[in-house]
């Protein structure tokens, strides 16, 4: 009702676009555009073991087109994550 579900999607995708922006002005690059909820950052795998053992939750994607030593992962955004979740990732890098 009241188009709810459009609401929570913009959200999401808001967060997204929050942590694309994060991810680029801290010098990481995006392996693709964002175009919804989904961000795909190349890290280099001492930030990846960091990240995890901070408690993040990531799928680690592909190597492809990556350099020696990086990756790519899958973060993904919901009606459910806070600025406050999207800071503290980027507080981890």
């Amino acid at each position: 009702a009241d188009d709810h579900w459009r609401a929570l999607a913009s959200h999401a995708n808001a967060m997204a676009a929050r942590l694309a922006e994060g991810l680029a002005a801290s010098g990481r690059r995006l392996a693709y555009p964002v175009q919804a909820n989904e961000v795909f950052p190349v890290l280099d795998e001492a930030t990846v073991a960091r990240l995890k053992e901070a408690g993040a939750r990531f799928y680690e994607w592909s190597r492809e087109g990556c350099g020696e030593g990086e990756a790519i992962v899958r973060l993904v955004t919901s009606f459910a994550t806070s600025e406050a979740m999207v800071d503290g990732f980027l507080a981890g890098l």
